[in-house]
């Protein structure tokens, strides 16, 4: 399924905040994106389309890029405590 550029802003906008992190690590780093999902309507498809649209792009899950989500689960209010937890586990973890 073809999603218009501004549908696929309005489901970034609307669903998600991404950034990516590097990962500290002695091996060859691998961009890391974070994802805090608020849970909606169509949070699986972003999910989806996120991982397609950016391995058009040459990123292929596990081989040149990792993601990392994470759900509030339908509570906004959890934002900022896994903001700060993916933060914390991406600087602990080694990559494989």
């Amino acid at each position: 399924m073809q999603l218009k550029r501004r549908e696929i802003l309005r489901m970034i906008g609307g669903a998600a905040t991404c950034w990516a992190v590097s990962a500290a690590a002695q091996q060859p780093k691998m961009p890391i994106v974070g994802v805090l999902l608020v849970e909606s309507p169509g949070s699986e498809q972003f999910r989806q389309q996120l991982r397609e649209e950016l391995r058009k792009l040459g990123y292929v899950d596990g081989q040149s890029i990792r993601f990392e989500f994470r759900s509030d689960q339908g509570k906004p209010a959890r934002l900022p405590e896994l903001a700060a937890e993916l933060e914390s586990s991406e600087k602990r973890k080694p990559m494989s």
